[in-house]
């Protein structure tokens, strides 16, 4: 029987090549690049209704859908936990203190000319809801497409501070990736731990 959804690999990544906008080549391993095919019209047309990008997501500018940001808190908190879970790096304690954070940030890359802003200020808003602090937006020189385009790395921030950052692993945290919520878990208890001696390492 055909399935109705396939998923095939585009790209291998091993020994792939990126070039950086300065000119620097890039080599690295990764686990390739995939595509879904949907062979059943409703079926594709029902994620266009909910708000699903179609296509190369570097070249499009896309909000978060209607039904996320309309929705009640546990669909925006659910929502998040999927989207960290993929694009979000894990809570890391900054070794050279042993007790503060490294910012915890996801990016999003663009071509010229497209950015991510709207999307990130939706997450960020969702965000507030929590009460989890966010830093500004920055944006740095991407890579070089096959195609000849610039793009350009976009990057959304959470705040470090202790307070925050246990709230986030508390409230927030990561779906599909089982290490990433696990650390999330542990760092939620080490912040705590933190408030109750930050007293002694300060004195």
């Amino acid at each position: 029987d055909e399935k109705i959804v396939k998923i095939h690999e585009k790209i291998q990544c091993k020994n792939r090549k990126i070039t950086q906008s300065d000119g620097k080549v890039l080599t690295f391993d990764g686990n390739g690049l995939y595509t879904i095919d949907i062979r059943r019209r409703p079926i594709a047309m029902m994620f266009s209704a909910l708000g699903l990008p179609n296509g190369d997501r570097v070249t499009q500018e896309f909000n978060i859908p209607y039904w996320i940001m309309n929705g009640s808190k546990m669909v925006k908190r659910q929502f998040l936990r999927g989207y960290f879970g993929t694009d979000c790096l894990g809570p890391k304690v900054d070794k050279r203190t042993g007790y503060r954070f490294q910012t915890i940030c996801f990016k999003m890359s663009k071509v010229e000319g497209k950015t991510p802003v709207k999307f990130f200020e939706e997450i960020y808003s969702i965000l507030d809801e929590f009460k989890i602090n966010t830093l500004p937006i920055s944006v740095e020189s991407g890579n070089i497409r096959k195609n000849g385009e610039h793009s350009f790395s976009y990057k959304g921030k959470i705040s470090s501070d202790i307070i925050n950052i246990q709230q986030f692993c508390q409230k927030i945290g990561y779906l599909y990736k089982k290490e990433k919520q696990d650390a999330a878990m542990y760092i939620a208890e080490y912040c705590k731990y933190i408030q109750r001696i930050k007293p002694q390492l300060q004195g």
